[in-house]
């Protein structure tokens, strides 16, 4: 559209959007230009999809795709190679207009008179490069599906529902249109296709953003936001009075001056931060604003900087040292079952040889026979307990007790042999034994028993 003059009508007609044809030659819709890369070529585009098919390889230039990197060319070459893909012809361009109660606003003109415009001149920039064209419609007065058709009737059908649909008076808020939009939308589009999307974005919710993220699965999308300046600047300061007849609202624009553009920022914050993660353009376009320049010169602030198209880092959250992971529990487990079992083998070990030192302690200092015998039979008591219940040891005396000391001996020696001498030497003092085979025999008694810990 050309710079607006007096003689524009406030409800665009269907001839003044006829019209707009000449003006829309200078708006060129190739894959390329919306999807921010930087290669050349008419309808060449290093993005992947469905309508796409193999054009040429050339060498790997900063901001090419990592996934469109052909690395048997780049092993073979010595150099990073990256694919590239000529778009098919007759690609379908679909545009969303939405066009709720909310767009009959304007400080000069109304917000849907430039949507009407903007739907027009992309209409006939799409027709004029040979592509197909529908879209959806989505007003108060009702809903239009337009399917994608080659020739300039499909043009002149999707601007006569524009021109019938437009709000021509106040009526209640709809902010459900724009999401249904989408849903009729994303149930014809077909992958490859151009969707330009027309809305100020008021009813934009999480339900839509994720509409618009199917579709930008297989798609290219191009956000059109259309804003009226009166909604980014706040009048002078001053009081007003708004409204119609019957509803009239006094306003001081001087206590809401900092309210009003923090939500106007936000807004364009929101729509900012949704088309990176669509990796797709948003277009900001004022209500007075030339949409045919607009358009042509694409709008987009990030065009020349091929980093805006990359999508943001998602950092993971620090991890956490508590509560530790499963696996932490179970070496902590692990590691206080074999402290006891270490500690409790050292102390089976430790009586054992405690035991052991007391029986050469008793071969070196014993005065006599009868005096050794009495030690090593006391010593073996003593061991007995510590390995045996009490009540199976402790009344134990003469015959028994040599009985019980043989039949936990595999070696035997106990109830016939130098054991017998535990029984008669302490009270006989001229009874001749072996000393050396009473140690033996004790000895090997003490290291064939389980030390009992209880």
């Amino acid at each position: 559209m050309s710079p607006r003059h007096e003689s524009a009508e406030v409800f665009p007609s269907l001839a003044e959007l006829v019209a707009l044809r000449g003006a829309a030659r200078r708006i060129e819709l190739d894959a390329q230009r919306l999807a921010l890369a930087t290669s050349s070529g008419a309808y060449r585009s290093v993005f992947r999809g469905r309508g796409l098919e193999f054009d040429e390889v050339r060498v790997y230039q900063p901001g090419d795709e990592v996934r469109a990197i052909d690395w048997r060319v780049s092993a073979r070459r010595g150099r990073v190679h990256t694919k590239l893909y000529r778009e098919e012809r007759e690609r379908p361009v679909l545009l969303l207009v939405d066009l709720h109660p909310g767009m009959l606003f304007g400080s000069r003109w109304l917000k849907s008179a430039q949507a009407l415009h903007a739907a027009a001149l992309l209409a006939w920039a799409a027709e004029r490069a040979g592509d197909r064209v529908g879209g959806v419609v989505v007003a108060r007065a009702g809903h239009r599906a337009h399917a994608a058709r080659l020739r300039q009737e499909a043009v002149l059908g999707l601007l006569q529902t524009l021109v019938e649909l437009q709000p021509r008076a106040i009526q209640p808020p709809c902010d459900a249109l724009l999401n249904e939009g989408l849903r009729r939308l994303a149930a014809g589009a077909h992958p490859g296709s151009l969707i330009p999307v027309l809305s100020d974005f008021q009813g934009l919710d999480a339900a839509g953003e994720r509409q618009l993220q199917r579709l930008a699965l297989h798609n290219d999308l191009l956000l059109v936001w259309i804003f009226d300046p009166l909604e980014a600047e706040p009048p002078p300061p001053g009081q007003y009075r708004l409204g119609v007849a019957g509803r009239i609202l006094a306003l001081d624009s001087s206590a809401l001056a900092e309210r009003w553009r923090q939500r106007f920022e936000q807004q364009r914050a929101r729509l900012e931060q949704l088309a990176r993660r669509l990796r797709c353009p948003v277009l900001p376009l004022a209500s007075d604003a030339p949409a045919a320049q607009v358009l042509a010169r694409g709008g987009m602030k990030t065009a020349t900087d091929p980093l805006a198209a990359l999508r943001p880092l998602h950092v993971p959250a620090p991890v956490e040292w508590w509560p530790p992971a499963p696996g932490w529990w179970v070496l902590v487990g692990l590691g206080v079952a074999l402290l006891t079992l270490v500690w409790w083998l050292r102390r089976r070990r430790a009586l054992r040889r405690a035991a052991l030192r007391e029986l050469r302690r008793l071969q070196d200092d014993a005065r006599g026979d009868g005096d050794f015998a009495a030690g090593v039979n006391q010593l073996l008591r003593r061991f007995a307990l510590v390995c045996y219940p009490r009540r199976e040891v402790a009344a134990l005396s003469g015959e028994a007790w040599l009985a019980f000391l043989e039949t936990h001996s595999p070696a035997g020696g106990f109830a016939a042999g130098p054991g017998r001498a535990l029984l008669r030497a302490p009270y006989a003092p001229r009874c001749e034994f072996d000393r050396d085979a009473l140690a033996v025999l004790a000895r090997g008694w003490i290291r064939r028993q389980r030390v009992s810990l209880e």
